[in-house]
């Protein structure tokens, strides 16, 4: 089936998305990410979300980023569809 590229999620659900992927859905992350495709490690700041993804023995969704070594400028809305492989 298609996806309709223009879709996104409704207003208030990444915010829900990235407190369920920090918090209990952590392994979920952990389990689906490929952080052994990774050369080295990545601390990934989702620029003025409150969160970062960090990439190093496994994959996690993060509250806080120290020394960021990449940053993603989109909402959390956009991170947590390509998080989740939406």
């Amino acid at each position: 089936m298609p996806r309709e590229p223009s879709t996104g999620l409704l207003p208030g659900s990444a915010g829900v998305l990235a407190e369920l992927f920090s918090g209990e859905l952590l392994f979920l992350l952990g389990f689906l990410g490929k952080a052994d495709l990774i050369a080295g490690p990545v601390r990934l700041e989702i620029v003025d979300s409150g969160y970062g993804l960090s990439i190093a023995d496994s994959v996690a969704l993060v509250s806080t980023v120290d020394h960021p070594t990449a940053a993603f400028t989109g909402p959390l809305e956009a991170a947590i569809r390509l998080i989740a492989g939406g």
